[in-house]
């Protein structure tokens, strides 16, 4: 992510661990043990429009590629 981001997202496994996240307060031992690294197999990147940075902006339009430019 770094070429992208300073900040790594938290992508959380499998839903038993999203359940152990969402259940409320957790040692900070559970909470690094939650925070794998995923497999980089099967990610992708893309440039995607920059009103997905504004908070009223949903749908599945926040998800298409954008053209690149010639």
């Amino acid at each position: 992510m770094e070429p992208i981001h300073e900040r790594m997202p938290v992508i959380l496994q499998d839903e038993e661990s999203q359940q152990l996240w969402l259940k409320g307060p957790a040692s900070v031992e559970l909470l690094h043990a939650l925070c794998r690294p995923l497999p980089l197999e099967g990610w992708q990147s893309f440039r995607v429009d920059k009103k997905v940075n504004k908070p009223g902006y949903e749908g599945p339009a926040c998800m298409e590629a954008l053209k690149e430019e010639a």
